[in-house]
């Protein structure tokens, strides 16, 4: 029983500080790619409170260097425990924490600088019927502070939207450079505390145009290049 109980002890351990052996990661890899979400990482180990955690994750293919780039610093993969049981691999959610992702657009009108997000925090659940549910991201772009939440039906056709390749899917998308003017904007007001913009958005990953969104940004005492205000609230 003793040489039982110090194999298990030993074993853990070697998962723990070494990472788990290749033919363990292969599935569950695999079977985030069924779920639309292609990842790699430089290591897959298991921690005793944390579950499965990915170190060094980069989402997305390295190869397009128009796409955008996610990388994250870990990420917690936590797993459906009964179907675990029964040797099967279900993915619940993922945990991404030190994220940071840099995108310059392709096709644009206009040249444009890479748009960047620091310090991304997020939990996103892959729910049953081809759901993703965002739960409360938090990230820095252009000074601000950033939380959304989503909600993405037939989200495995993510994987298929042209910009993540690189391509925009429409060449005259005006949208990247709205994005641009935005932290642009951001950058040239000069805020008492940092500006919170909140954005909450929906759709079916099949059909962008299905998507709506409801974007809030709120202020306190800022300097504008247009005047000084208050509080700034839209």
């Amino acid at each position: 029983i003793w040489l039982v109980i110090l194999v298990a002890l030993g074993s853990l351990l070697y998962l723990n500080q070494v990472g788990l052996p290749d033919f363990v990661k292969r599935p569950l890899v695999n079977k985030l790619r069924e779920r639309g979400v292609a990842l790699e990482f430089a290591r897959l180990q298991l921690h005793w409170t944390e579950g499965f955690v990915a170190d060094n994750v980069r989402f997305g293919s390295m190869h397009e260097p128009a796409a955008p780039q996610l990388l994250a610093a870990k990420v917690q993969i936590k797993l459906l425990l009964k179907p675990l049981l029964r040797g099967q691999v279900q993915v619940d959610s993922l945990g991404l924490s030190g994220g940071l992702l840099q995108w310059i657009p392709a096709n644009s009108n206009a040249p444009l600088r890479a748009l960047t997000v620091e310090n991304i925090e997020a939990r996103l659940r892959l729910l049953p019927g081809d759901q993703w549910r965002l739960d409360d991201l938090h990230a820095r772009f252009a000074g601000a502070d950033i939380l959304v939440s989503a909600t993405i039906s037939n989200a495995t056709a993510v994987r298929d939207w042209e910009f993540l390749k690189g391509r925009s899917a429409t060449p005259d998308a005006r949208w990247p450079e709205r994005l641009q003017r935005l932290a642009d904007t951001l950058e040239s007001i000069s805020f008492a505390a940092p500006p919170e913009l909140r954005l909450v958005f929906e759709g079916d990953a099949r059909n962008l145009q299905s998507f709506n969104a409801r974007f809030n940004l709120n202020a306190a005492q800022a300097d504008t290049p247009w005047g000084q205000a208050e509080t700034i609230n839209f």
